[in-house]
C-alpha cells in the first residue's frame, strides 16, 4: 500500500501523523500517480469551507482522500462540530479532526481516537 501527502499548510503537526501512518506500514510517495492514497491535511485557519475548498483543489482526481482537519486550539477538551461541507466532496473515505498547538498535536484522548480511526483504514486497506 502507499500514501502520497499533499499539504495545505506547515505546521510541524503533519510530521508526527505520517509518522504514525508510515509505522502501520504505509509508504510515503513523490508522485499522486504512485498511490494509492490521499492523505490530504488541512489546517483550519479562516473558514473550514475555504479551507477544505483549498486542499481540495490540491488533491489529483481520482483516488480516495483521507482528509486530516487540523485545529489550532490549547484547548484538549475543545468540541469539533460535524462539518456539512465535507460532503460535497466525492472521494473522501475518512475526515478526521486533529487538536495542535504551536506545532504539536495535543495529548488527549479525542486525538487518540481519530488517529486511530486512520490507522483502521489502513489496516482494513492492507488486508485486501
Amino acid at each position: 500500500m502507499k500514501t502520497f501527502f499533499p499539504v495545505n499548510g506547515s505546521t510541524g503537526v503533519t510530521d508526527a501523523v505520517t509518522a504514525k501512518v508510515k509505522v502501520k506500514g504505509q509508504i510515503e510517495v513523490t508522485s499522486s500517480d504512485q498511490c494509492d492514497y490521499i492523505l490530504a491535511f488541512c489546517v483550519i485557519s479562516t473558514r473550514a469551507g475555504i479551507d477544505i475548498q483549498e486542499t481540495k483543489d490540491k488533491c489529483p482526481a481520482g483516488k480516495p482522500v483521507i482528509l486530516v482537519l487540523l485545529h489550532h486550539t490549547f484547548d484538549t477538551e475543545k468540541s469539533v462540530f460535524p462539518r456539512p461541507g465535507v460532503t460535497f466532496w466525492d472521494s473522501i473515505l475518512l475526515t478526521v479532526d486533529l487538536l495542535f498547538y504551536e506545532g504539536r498535536l495535543l495529548d488527549c484522548p479525542h486525538n487518540e481516537q481519530e488517529l486511530q480511526k486512520v490507522l483502521d483504514v489502513f489496516g482494513r486497506a492492507s488486508s485486501k
